[in-house]
């Protein structure tokens, strides 16, 4: 099942953020879809890891073709998040983050709520979502094959550590309260995502 055996280790050589107080985790995508363990970097985090704390998951696109951790951060204070970026990962495509490697941010590190979805589901998926944004903009590309199974790797090991459902994967214009929201794109391919996720 998985095309993606062997991808795990901790990104070297990586251009890690100098904006956080925590540097950014970089971790290439992984197919094991296990959950937590004592030397996974996605749950060895600064405030430690309660999976009781996320219900959901929603996909996002950055919107542009280049983005990192250090220039989303000062978009989404400018945009009025105090504290800065409003996602939990990144998943790059080589103009800013290595294509194909999950970016594990200061927010996740320390596991504070999203700033990602508005309207009248925003407060609830603000708090219980987790927001993963691929770096690109699908509305005028596709997303590489490599962050398409990066996605779907880290989507389907948080699934496994939180016991989040298939059901509870959506995309951001799905819960956006606004026609005007098309995150992630009319590129995403959301028939070959979705097979990819756990039930």
């Amino acid at each position: 099942m998985s095309l993606l055996v062997g991808v795990l280790s901790i990104g070297e050589g990586h251009t890690r953020s100098r904006f956080m107080a925590v540097e950014p985790a970089l971790v290439p995508g992984d197919a094991s879809d296990r959950g937590p363990s004592s030397s996974d970097p996605l749950f060895t985090l600064d405030a430690g890891f309660d999976p009781a704390t996320w219900d959901g998951i929603v996909i996002h696109h950055s919107g542009g073709m280049f983005a990192d951790e250090a220039s989303l951060d000062r978009l989404h204070r400018r945009l009025g998040s105090p504290d800065g970026i409003t996602h939990h990962f990144l998943i790059g495509n080589g103009m800013g983050v290595d294509e194909g490697v999950i970016a594990i941010t200061d927010r996740w590190n320390r596991q504070r709520p999203g700033v990602h979805v508005g309207g009248a589901a925003g407060a609830w998926h603000n708090q219980r979502s987790i927001s993963i944004c691929l770096v690109g903009d699908g509305d005028e590309r596709p997303f590489s094959r490599d962050q398409i199974q990066s996605l779907a790797s880290l989507v389907r090991r948080l699934q496994a550590a939180c016991e989040i459902p298939a059901e509870r994967v959506r995309l951001a214009r799905e819960v956006a309260g606004s026609d005007a929201v098309s995150s992630p794109g009319g590129y995403f391919p959301v028939a070959t995502f979705r097979e990819q996720l756990l039930p």
